[in-house]
């Protein structure tokens, strides 16, 4: 059985998909933006030297995206989860929880503009 299921009707730009941890489905309609990384991979960072190399798969780490399901651009999404249907994913998101049906997760951040105090200057 392949470790990756794609739709017919799915929509892959330049989409990485790692399959060493489990298997990744992606459902009818979804499509994704560029650059997109699918990972169900895992090291352990505990140990050290060459095991450090060598993917953990101590579970399951299959990666779910249901129909209609929108990634923009730059995401990583990182198993085990499900991406429920309808659900929007934003440029620069990193996902590695379950997201639920017609959900957008999006990067919020605050943008400060001040002005350059230089030493010396008023």
């Amino acid at each position: 059985m392949s470790r990756v299921q794609v739709s017919e009707t799915a929509g892959l730009a330049n989409v990485l998909i790692n399959t060493v941890g489990g298997r990744v489905v992606i459902g009818d309609y979804a499509f994704f933006g560029h650059d997109v990384q699918l990972l169900t991979g895992a090291h352990d960072f505990r140990v050290m030297g060459r095991d450090r190399q060598v993917p953990r798969i101590d579970q399951d780490r299959t990666i779910i995206i249901e129909s209609g399901v929108w990634i923009a651009s730059r995401a990583v999404i990182i198993g085990p989860c499900r991406i429920g249907t309808n659900a929007v994913i934003g440029s620069g998101c990193v996902v590695d929880f379950d997201v639920p049906p017609d959900t957008v997760v999006r990067v919020r951040q605050d943008i400060v503009m001040e002005s350059i105090k230089y030493p010396g200057l008023s």
